[in-house]
């Protein structure tokens, strides 16, 4: 392995790390909210049931 490829390994690793680290704390930081309603965005939900989860927390919320 040459120079350049080990600096290019070594840049590839440090970026993910780089964004590992902050995306753990976000995670960190909305476990601390009990109430909080999470939707998978990336996962296989379906939208109209996301949207009707959307609906009926907002009417809990006002009281409706």
């Amino acid at each position: 392995m040459g120079l350049i490829d080990e600096l290019n390994s070594l840049k590839k690793k440090y970026r993910l790390a780089a964004t590992r680290q902050p995306a753990k704390r976000q995670l960190t930081w909305l476990r601390s909210f009990p109430d909080l309603l999470r939707l998978d965005a990336g996962g296989a939900q379906d939208p109209a049931v996301a949207l009707h989860l959307l609906l009926d927390e907002g009417r809990q919320l006002l009281g409706r």
